[in-house]
């Protein structure tokens, strides 16, 4: 699940991650980047990865905002809203 917060919205959407990218180890409500995804018209809007996709996620070395966004996920998780969800 990928949750976009630029405007607090509780959007989530599916991604597709193939190969060595899904051998990728996250930590649930940790965020990373997601480079060279595209977004895909099926059962609703999904992202997939491109060959040459890569998933960051050491966020907190280069971005404070990494932070900021794993707070928000935690805070919009315990609040029991549902996410407006854009995979069927």
């Amino acid at each position: 699940m990928v949750v976009d917060n630029s405007k607090k919205s509780g959007v989530e959407i599916d991604v597709t991650l193939w190969g060595e990218l899904a051998k990728v180890e996250v930590e649930e409500g940790r965020a990373v980047a997601l480079k060279g995804v595209r977004v895909v018209e099926k059962r609703g809007k999904t992202l997939t990865a491109s060959f040459d996709a890569e998933v960051l996620t050491d966020l907190h070395s280069i971005s404070a905002q990494a932070a900021k966004l794993e707070a928000w996920f935690r805070d919009f998780k315990a609040s029991g809203k549902p996410a407006i969800k854009l995979t069927e």
